[in-house]
């Protein structure tokens, strides 16, 4: 079986330093095991206390960024990763820009 995952990103405005990108983490969509999270259950206090962003989920491993700016807009949880070193992109090109 196949898998597959909708991300939207996009540079934001003040990323002088090549090293931010914004995200879409999630929306209230049906996802792929029909499950869905409602965005008024949406409480992150105990994640912007630590906001780690991880590779692959593997908490084992030191970060390789951090989220900053998170939060629920018009339905969708959005933010920015502030990563660790600069991005470096395939096309050389920063990401199209998402709707929030």
């Amino acid at each position: 079986m196949t898998k597959y995952f909708r991300a939207s990103t996009a540079a934001p405005e003040n990323d002088d330093n090549g090293r931010i990108i914004r995200y879409q983490f999630s929306d209230d969509s049906v996802a792929r095991d029909n499950h869905t999270i409602a965005t008024s259950g949406w409480v992150l206090d105990n994640f912007v206390r630590n906001p780690v962003f991880l590779f692959a989920h593997d908490a084992n491993a030191l970060p390789i960024g951090r989220v900053v700016d998170v939060g629920g807009r018009a339905g969708k949880l959005m933010g920015n990763v502030e990563y660790i070193i600069p991005v470096i992109l395939a096309s050389d090109t920063r990401p199209s820009p998402c709707s929030d």
